[in-house]
């Protein structure tokens, strides 16, 4: 669906018709489902925020968007530290 609208969004643009924002927000919207999709139902950290980044593309200043991926990647970033942290503790006690 994303891409379809992409591509009507890209056309509608071409051609200086106003449908190019109607079809930016079914773009958006595309976008923010499959990332919901891939973070919440798969737990697919990565996928989540490729389309997350894919919203910013089309909409610089979407605020809701900045911060979830904020706390997408801090999420990562403490999994990653206690990941480190468990592997340290392993190591000491062999």
């Amino acid at each position: 669906l994303a891409q379809i609208c992409t591509t009507l969004d890209s056309t509608a643009h071409a051609a200086g018709s106003p449908d190019s924002t109607k079809y930016k927000k079914y773009i958006v919207d595309s976008y923010s489902q499959l990332a919901g999709y891939y973070n919440n139902i798969k737990q697919d950290r990565d996928n989540a925020l490729l389309y997350l980044h894919k919203i910013l593309e089309i909409d610089l200043n979407n605020a809701d968007v900045q911060k979830f991926i904020k706390i997408l990647e801090d999420a990562a970033k403490r999994q990653k530290a206690r990941a480190e942290a468990a592997e340290k503790k392993s190591t000491r006690t062999k």
